[in-house]
């Protein structure tokens, strides 16, 4: 991007090649305008690259839950052992 910036003699061409870097992951609300000196452009989040994002999560966590193995149920515990019912030592 940087590369072109030097070529780029004026800001609304700038704002213009935001835009059109930005296409695929942002939608324009607001086309770029002038207010004094300062130039804006209000952008939005694209809502089909913002589903496909959801859809890939979701996709890799079921991945990752089929492929990992199933957790052992832990041990039962131990059987008491037999008592000193005499009452002596031993």
């Amino acid at each position: 991007m940087l590369d072109r910036v030097v070529a780029i003699g004026t800001l609304t061409d700038l704002m213009l090649l935001s835009r059109d870097d930005l296409k695929e992951v942002a939608v324009i609300e607001a086309s770029a305008r002038m207010e004094g000196r300062q130039m804006f452009m209000i952008l939005a989040p694209n809502p089909r690259m913002l589903q496909s994002q959801r859809d890939k999560a979701k996709a890799a966590a079921a991945a990752a839950a089929a492929a990992s193995p199933p957790v052992p149920a832990p041990a039962a515990p131990p059987a008491p052992g037999p008592t000193d019912t005499e009452g002596g030592a031993a």
